[in-house]
């Protein structure tokens, strides 16, 4: 399942446990794209899951592997970027792909990668907490 999420940058992209992430501050039609897909598996699978999302922020995982990364980035002129250009309080628009949702001791976890991601120049910033 892929989804197109809007927002801001709320920490740029950080290695932890030889993993790397990037957390996003959505607005509210992107929040309701990823709680209605999770909702939607609570129901039909008649299970209760751990968000992925908390006040508005998600945590996608960055595909890393052979020394680089699988994501792509670019400006709002479609023009490549690195993924070490997206800095913290840039707008966005960022491809993500549900990558699975997986047991943790007594939790289902919802995992979201990203699979590109635009800095939006051209729309309004998201309000909160950059």
């Amino acid at each position: 399942m892929e989804k197109t999420l809007r927002g801001n940058v709320f920490k740029e992209p950080y290695k932890s446990n030889d993993k790397w992430y990037m957390s996003i501050y959505l607005d509210e039609i992107s929040c309701s794209l990823i709680k209605d897909y999770e909702l939607s598996f609570e129901i039909e699978e008649k299970v209760k899951i751990q968000q992925s999302i908390k006040d508005r922020i998600i945590i996608v995982k960055l595909p890393y592997r052979y020394n680089r990364f699988e994501c792509r980035a670019f400006d709002h002129e479609d023009d490549p970027l690195t993924m070490y250009d997206i800095k913290k309080g840039n707008r966005i628009k960022a491809n993500v792909e549900h990558a699975c949702f997986s047991y943790q001791n007594e939790n289902i976890l919802s995992t979201w990668k990203l699979k590109s991601v635009i800095i939006d120049e051209d729309r309004g910033s998201v309000t909160g907490k950059n």
